[in-house]
């Protein structure tokens, strides 16, 4: 079921056509961690964050030149940012070769609000990536999931369960400061959106 959050969310951002702006940060993100007992040592889960400006998406028309903010806020396909993500870890170290395979599985929840462009008739998707990067920010596996948007409701709501990653690292940022990262895949111009967006607000 939608929260109040996120329709008031929408109806902030179906608002403002004149700047195209939303005005409140546009995640309601939790974040659950569990703890992992291995060989007799505490390891946790390696922090989970979004990417800077990747946390929600205006979805553009690939085919289409947009020349002004107005152009967009009339023919975007859809507007989209995470509701909810969970995620617990299992892991294997091999000791001989200095490496951990880590295995995450994520729940995931999507919302999407319609937008006036968007044509329930044609093929739909959202992407998102996952990637775990090592302690020095070096990305060491990217997942890229992608999901078809099938619904004829002007709100949707997209859940991935049970999503499993798996990843060898060096046990040197496995015991550290291993970091996985989430975000949508977007265009440059979609991407400048959102810079513009969050600078703005």
């Amino acid at each position: 079921m939608l929260n109040i959050f996120f329709k008031s969310l929408i109806f902030k951002f179906l608002l403002l056509s004149s700047v195209f702006l939303v005005s409140s940060c546009g995640s309601s993100f939790l974040k659950e961690t569990k703890n992992l007992i291995l060989d007799e040592d505490n390891i946790e889960c390696p922090e989970i964050s979004f990417l800077p400006h990747a946390y929600e998406i205006i979805k553009l028309d690939k085919l289409k030149k947009y020349t002004s903010l107005k152009e967009i806020y009339d023919s975007y396909l859809y507007y989209a940012d995470f509701d909810k993500i969970s995620y617990n870890c299992t892991s294997k170290i091999n000791e001989n070769k200095n490496i951990a395979t880590l295995n995450i599985s994520f729940d995931i929840s999507i919302l999407i609000k319609k937008g006036p462009f968007f044509n329930s008739n044609a093929i739909n998707n959202i992407s998102y990536f996952i990637v775990i990067a090592d302690n020095e920010s070096n990305i060491i596996s990217k997942s890229t999931i992608s999901r078809d948007i099938k619904s004829k409701d002007n709100f949707i709501v997209i859940t991935d369960n049970d999503l499993n990653i798996s990843s060898d690292i060096s046990l040197e940022s496995y015991l550290t400061t291993s970091s996985i990262y989430i975000g949508f895949q977007m265009t440059k111009l979609e991407l400048d959106l959102m810079r513009y967006k969050n600078k703005n607000k």
